[in-house]
């Protein structure tokens, strides 16, 4: 089963060679920032068309036509990822930042304490930013309903009976 999901996305990606060049020329120059966006407008196009329906090999690539609309899209993304993963971050900082000021044991157990809350909270806020994401694909492609909390609430009610 999860071998013939991984073959259909290896099949998805290089159904078209042209598309996968162009997606990596992007890639290998993505420490100019600009093509940071680019990717992550391109991803998010491949999300809507996952979303939308199911990749099965009879949906084509998403075009790089109008770089501007993925420019904006890969700036959405940007947004939702930095907003949900930004507040492990603070909280990391305030507790690494308290563990030093106090100093000592306790201050190394503060610490420690602050890198595994925040990793643990990092991974939930990177998954809840790419539901968020899937979210945002799917609906009005609004930055709002990306962090519609109340569709979490609903998904976990229907997962759960």
């Amino acid at each position: 089963m999860i071998l013939d999901i991984y073959k259909d996305a290896l099949g998805y990606s290089f159904q078209d060679g042209k598309r996968l060049v162009k997606l990596g020329i992007i890639c290998l120059f993505n420490f100019l920032l600009l093509p940071i966006f680019l990717e992550l407008g391109y991803s998010y196009r491949v999300t809507k068309v996952a979303v939308k329906g199911m990749i099965n090999g009879e949906d084509a690539l998403p075009n790089f036509d109008d770089a501007v609309s993925m420019f904006i899209d890969g700036l959405k993304v940007f947004v939702v990822k930095f907003v949900y993963i930004i507040v492990p971050i603070i909280i990391f900082a305030v507790l690494t930042y308290v563990g030093g000021v106090v100093g000592g044991t306790a201050g190394s157990v503060i610490t420690f304490i602050a890198a595994v809350i925040g990793i643990v909270l990092g991974i939930i806020c990177y998954i809840l930013s790419d539901l968020g994401i899937c979210h945002m694909a799917n609906l009005d492609e609004a930055l709002s309903t990306a962090f519609d909390i109340k569709h979490y609430v609903k998904l976990l009610i229907l997962l759960d009976g």
